[in-house]
């Protein structure tokens, strides 16, 4: 059996639950859900998707957060640690934000610790597979589709996705300045004067801004930017698949709204970033944002132009 907790917010969490769901499926193992609304998002998963057939929901149970990592180094750790994870009626527990003790040798070892144990619990916010197909699975229910299918039907094939990430993810604000997704408007507006962005931001006053800036160009719409509330969250779940719709994204540093959005539907994602000279292994972590070590053909793919990354799916 196999639980699954992600952590963080909307997109962290669907992509692991996607890792979960293909883990389940290669392994032959049943797997339960355990949600937690927190902070980072507070709302339940029925609220915002549709059911996924053989994926049970749990509320997770308050004895549940004395769960410890299963790899520790110290033989007096490791057997207390055993022993406490057993009383919780779990023989393994992976409690790891970026999936870290899932690596063996930079090789995933997460099929062993399957294969080697009845009960195995992971707390994550990481993909640890390498398959999008299972993002598939997550459909809004009926009054965010219809909500979704309101803002995309007059898209047209020149409809560009903006995920401008602001508020708490300092990374974004200092690596993705707005001045930089300006450049990349204006670029864009050279090569098709007709082309519009969907804009998707956590911060009114980029959309106000940007609003100014080019009018009718810039389709926003009215949400609530808090994720501590439904609304927020729900208002949320309908840009991610706003931007899955559009022709391709030019999104945020280090941001896994902008990575998932991009991978629901395979589009392309142009990652707005100040120059660089060198694709060093923070870059490759920070701008794929899968947690998991690349492999050589999607390397091939990206590619390192001024102030944008390409990553092409």
């Amino acid at each position: 059996m196999l639980y699954l907790e992600p952590t963080y917010g909307l997109a962290n969490r669907m992509r692991a639950i996607a890792s979960g769901l293909e883990l389940a499926q290669k392994t032959k193992k049943k797997i339960t859900l355990v949600w937690v609304n927190d902070g980072e998002l507070n709302c339940s998963f029925q609220e915002l998707f549709q059911p996924i057939d053989a994926l049970p929901i749990l509320i997770k149970p308050v004895l549940w957060q004395f769960t410890k990592n299963s790899k520790q180094d110290k033989p007096i750790l490791k057997l207390t640690t055993k022993l406490v994870n057993k009383m919780m009626g779990f023989d393994y527990c992976v409690k790891e934000i970026n999936g870290e003790t899932l690596r063996e040798g930079g090789k995933w070892n997460i099929h062993s610790v399957i294969n080697q144990h009845k009960s195995v619990y992971i707390q994550t916010c990481a993909d640890f597979m390498e398959n999008d197909s299972m993002l598939k699975q997550f459909k809004p229910v009926a009054e965010l589709q219809a909500q979704i299918d309101a803002r995309t039907q007059n898209f047209k094939s020149n409809t560009i996705g903006l995920h401008i990430r602001r508020t708490d993810h300092s990374e974004s604000i200092k690596n993705s300045p707005l001045s930089l997704f300006i450049q990349r408007i204006n670029e864009e507006l050279r090569q098709d004067s007709d082309a519009c962005f969907y804009l998707s931001t956590d911060d009114p006053e980029t959309a106000t801004s940007l609003r100014e800036l080019y009018g009718e160009k810039i389709l926003v719409f009215p949400k609530d930017f808090s994720r501590s509330s439904v609304q927020g969250i729900k208002d949320a779940v309908v840009d991610l698949f706003c931007l899955a719709k559009t022709r391709k994204i030019i999104g945020s540093f280090n941001s896994s709204f902008s990575n998932i959005a991009s991978r629901i539907s395979q589009i392309d994602l142009c990652i707005v970033t100040r120059k660089s000279n060198t694709f060093s292994k923070k870059i490759t972590r920070h701008f794929l944002s899968r947690n998991i070590a690349p492999k050589p053909e999607l390397l091939t793919q990206i590619r390192l132009t001024p102030h944008c990354i390409r990553v092409r799916h």
